[in-house]
């Protein structure tokens, strides 16, 4: 399970942010999963397992305040479905968990009506069953059926995050 990820809550042109931090963010949340997939492919020839990536609604529609991260994670979403693509045949099943706001250390002090730790956990392992390659959380799954109907007001919900 690739979950962990670093947002630096600030606008991309905030004269603060510098290059470290953007190398972090993009280190943790996209190089990160990609290489510690890259070692336990080789590993496991045959014998099935699961790669989780913990994805966000962010990866669809982005906010104000967090590009590199909302890139990120966007980029976690076609690499997890470029491996569905490329691991068709074999044992391995990739699932993308796209998730709400969670009740973090990282979102102290952001949003509202964000879904415990131990909730997106519980739908996190949900990824497990069969057939999933991508899972919707709370109110991600909102935020999915709304995207189909009316795309401009997804976009404007998470804007306002």
């Amino acid at each position: 399970i690739n979950n962990a990820a670093i947002q630096h809550n600030v606008r991309f042109d905030d004269p603060h942010y510098d290059a470290g931090q953007i190398a972090d963010e993009v280190d943790t949340n996209l190089v990160a999963p990609m290489l510690l997939s890259r070692l336990l492919l080789p590993k496991t020839p045959g014998r099935p397992f699961v790669i989780v990536n913990v994805g966000s609604a962010l990866a669809r529609y982005p906010k104000t305040t967090a590009a590199v991260y909302s890139a990120t994670k966007a980029g976690l979403r076609m690499f997890s479905d470029a491996l569905c693509v490329q691991r068709q045949a074999g044992a391995v099943k990739v699932v993308d968990v796209v998730l709400p706001l969670v009740d973090t250390p990282m979102t102290s002090g952001w949003g509202k009506d964000k879904v415990s730790a131990a909730y997106a956990a519980k739908e996190i392992l949900r990824a497990l069953e069969p057939g999933a390659t991508r899972i919707h959380v709370g109110k991600a799954r909102l935020l999915r059926l709304l995207e189909i109907i009316a795309p401009p007001a997804a976009a404007a919900i998470i804007r306002k995050l």
